[in-house]
């Protein structure tokens, strides 16, 4: 029993290997898919991103910004409006832009620091990363920044403390001088509330010395009395202040030669000239205690001057320490105020970030509606054209499809729009199915999409027939045509974004059919783009269809030709022989026959005479048939 597992198994291999083309489509075809998904994404690569730029007032801070971003994989482009910005991004130049404000600061009460990202969100594999790059960039800056304030403010502290440190001696100086100040102060204030200036007139016994001098001589006494009493008044004025203590002296001296004289005509008076001296010499000695209290208070008033003046270079040089104290203040007040921050979040977030869509608020499905459209399209359309070609090769019709008047143009015609209405129906059941449930504003682009959609169809409708016409085997072509749609699925932004894929083979990769037909359908149903604005994608796809269609045809004469040529080298024993369709085993006059008798039914139906002979010539002619 194992035996003949062990047989069964040879012969699947040995019916494999038995078509070089199939052999080499089962074996090669995942190896060239893999080669070349290894050459497009075997890479440590950083994606190639192109990032628009725009800000009206371009500053300092806004450059380093910029020089930032240019590192590494980033192409940074200036653009001259933001409105030019985003349409960059709907047409694919773009990745995202970075829009900074017209009066961009980071520090101050009326700061701006807010920085505008533009993304696409069609881009769903590739959006947050562009997001988290551009994001770990601005916060790399928002660091560096935050850390240059943070400086700046210790800077300014570090300022603060030194011209603080270096006054403290100046203090300490106005302490101690003040203390002394006060100290001398004190000791003045002392000194004059010593001072005994009380003057009392009455002790002077002027009114009884005036009567005493009246009884005897009073005009002379009235004289003498009179100037007295005149220079003791002003005596007591002159006691009252100590500004101008030298004269008050020089005055009471005069007061006392007056009375002297007036004791001298006294003592030649009359009988009480004994009692008047002895009032006028206890006058006297009242005017001289008078005056020694005077210039004991003169003295006092000489040493307070000292102090006074001692005092007021005290002051004197505590008024220079306090303008060198307030030209420090004035310093560190300037330095405090040439840091522009007047919050914390200013050195912890100096650098706010907005992100916004370019285009209105959607879900994912709307988002990814074209590209699942498009891989729908491409796999249905591959592998049903590549089918109808298999089919129509191994069908029992065809030799009589062969030897017929119809020429080659019209069976591919026919094939390529038998595909095209049986994928077009699934089409507009799934995007009936997509507005009725899910997307409702589908239907507003419905017309742009349409023509979208038939170039889409054709392309990958010719692509497939094209898988078709180059396999003889139906296995063969099914596989290459699921190989073909896979390379151009890997290779598409899809599933890895080709901003991975190094630079010189990117460029490649931009014609595969799929990223055009992703790229179209999504400017049109995202973006809402008139089909005019993508003439570029337009004319390519028409361009390859028409390539392709026209290389089919040049293969299928070129298959009419090796046909004819290689039936007239089979023998009956060769092994080509042995696979000759069961419908051409009959003999020629059986052939001729049929096509005679098919000129008389159907003559005017489906052929002409001209037709009918070529046929009777190629059948008696092809070699082959003298062994049948």
């Amino acid at each position: 029993m194992l035996n003949k597992f062990i047989k069964l198994i040879q012969k699947n291999f040995k019916l494999l290997i038995r078509s070089k083309a199939s052999a080499l489509i089962v074996i090669l075809g995942p190896l060239l898919v893999i080669l070349l998904l290894g050459f497009a994404f075997d890479n440590t690569n950083t994606y190639a991103l192109n990032i628009g730029i725009y800000s009206s007032n371009v500053n300092e801070i806004v450059n380093s910004f910029i020089d930032k971003l240019s590192e590494k994989q980033f192409n940074v482009v200036k653009t001259n409006t933001e409105t030019d910005c985003v349409q960059r991004i709907k047409e694919g130049a773009l990745h995202t832009c970075v829009i900074f404000p017209n009066d961009f600061s980071i520090v101050g009460e009326n700061r701006n620091n807010e920085v505008t990202f533009y993304v696409d969100y069609s881009r769903i594999n590739m959006v947050y990363l562009i997001l988290e790059t551009l994001t770990n960039k601005i916060s790399l800056r928002s660091k560096e920044i935050s850390m240059e304030l943070t400086n700046t403010l210790l800077t300014s502290l570090e300022e603060t403390r030194k011209e603080v440190f270096s006054k403290k001696p100046l203090l300490s100086k106005l302490i101690s001088d003040n203390k002394q100040i006060s100290s001398n102060i004190q000791s003045i204030t002392t000194d004059l509330s010593s001072l005994d200036l009380n003057v009392n007139i009455e002790e002077f016994n002027m009114p009884e010395l005036k009567a005493k001098i009246l009884e005897s001589d009073k005009e002379e006494a009235l004289s003498s009395i009179t100037s007295a009493r005149s220079k003791v008044s002003a005596a007591m004025a002159l006691a009252t202040s100590l500004s101008g203590g030298d004269e008050v002296v020089s005055d009471l001296n005069s007061a006392y030669s007056s009375l002297t004289n007036a004791k001298s005509l006294l003592e030649s008076g009359a009988n009480n000239t004994g009692e008047l001296m002895q009032m006028i010499e206890l006058s006297y000695n009242k005017i001289i205690e008078t005056s020694d209290k005077l210039q004991l208070a003169s003295k006092t008033r000489t040493d307070a001057n000292t102090l006074l003046l001692t005092i007021k270079t005290n002051i004197d040089e505590s008024l220079s320490s306090l303008e060198s104290i307030q030209e420090a203040f004035n310093k560190i007040d300037n330095s405090v105020g040439s840091v522009q921050i007047s919050g914390a979040d200013e050195v912890v977030s100096p650098i706010k970030t907005n992100i916004k869509a370019v285009t209105s608020e959607t879900t994912h499905l709307n988002l990814l509606f074209p590209s699942l459209i498009v891989l729908v399209i491409m796999f249905v359309s591959i592998l049903l054209a590549t089918t109808l070609v298999m089919m129509e090769k191994h069908s029992p019709a065809y030799f009589r499809n062969f030897i017929s008047p119809v020429s080659d143009f019209w069976f591919v015609i026919s094939i390529y729009f038998t595909n095209m209405v049986l994928v077009l129906i699934q089409i507009i059941i799934i995007i009936g199915i997509s507005i009725v449930f899910f997307s409702p504003n589908l239907i507003t682009t419905i017309l742009e999409a349409s023509v979208s959609l038939v170039l889409i169809t054709t392309i990958f409708t010719v692509i497939g027939m094209l898988i078709g016409y180059l396999f003889n085997s139906e296995e063969t072509g099914t596989l290459g045509a699921i190989s073909i749609g896979s390379l151009f699925l890997l290779l598409s932004n899809l599933i890895i974004p080709l901003e991975s894929v190094p630079e010189s083979f990117r460029v490649y990769l931009s014609y595969n059919p799929f990223v055009i037909a992703e790229d179209m359908l999504k400017k049109v149903l995202v973006y809402g783009q008139p089909l005019e604005t993508l003439s570029k994608q337009v004319f390519y796809l028409i361009g390859i269809s028409l390539a392709i269609f026209f290389l089919i045809i040049l293969i299928n004469v070129i298959r009419r030709r090796n046909l004819l040529k290689g039936w007239g080298s089979l023998t009956p024993g060769s092994t080509k022989f042995a696979l000759i369709p069961s419908f051409l085993k009959f003999r020629k006059k059986s052939i001729i026959e049929k096509v005679e008798e098919k000129e008389d039914k159907e003559k005017n139906k489906y052929f002409s005479v001209e037709h009918i002979e070529k046929a009777k010539k190629n059948v008696k002619e092809a070699s082959f048939f003298k062994y049948l």
